[in-house]
């Protein structure tokens, strides 16, 4: 698909469908935060609608939504606003997505172990899937699923 064609409603539709959850959950996961998960979940269809990449497979077109979802999440974190903003009262944040004490400990989690976490028992993805998705060695993602199993094991025991 060239740069400058766009891309059918048919298929934004199918993908919409199909990735809505997997990314905005990895955007609250990211964010902790309804109102930025929204923003991102926005800006990466924006994008994926933009984009001219053409995938070869779901798999690729799964991993390019990942990666660009963790991306924008990085980018709101690093951006002025965010640095220059006040939060708002705790009682007016919008619920959780899921409750339950083992989300809410593994939300508690930080944001790399949070994303490995959420995408291997989650989205049910391999490691080698993550590693290519978030750009790390499959290493640093066992490496940050097995200390994040460590972290979780030691709250659930106190």
């Amino acid at each position: 698909m060239s740069n400058n064609a766009r891309r059918p409603d048919a298929e934004i539709d199918t993908v919409l469908t199909k990735y809505s959850d997997m990314v905005f959950k990895i955007a609250y996961l990211r964010t902790q935060n309804r109102s930025d998960a929204e923003d991102v979940f926005q800006d990466v269809f924006v994008s994926y609608m933009q984009c001219g990449t053409d995938f070869s497979d779901e798999e690729h077109r799964r991993a390019w939504l990942i990666r660009v979802t963790v991306n924008t999440c990085k980018n709101l974190w690093k951006s002025a606003w965010r640095r220059h903003r006040a939060e708002l009262n705790d009682d007016l944040e919008a619920e959780p997505i899921k409750t339950g004490e083992l989300y809410e400990l593994v939300a508690a989690l930080p944001a790399k172990y949070r994303t490995a976490v959420h995408l291997h028992y989650y989205e049910d993805m391999k490691i080698d899937d993550i590693a290519s998705a978030l750009g790390v060695k499959a290493n640093t993602v066992k490496s940050w699923l097995h200390r994040a199993r460590l972290m979780l094991k030691g709250k659930l025991e106190d």
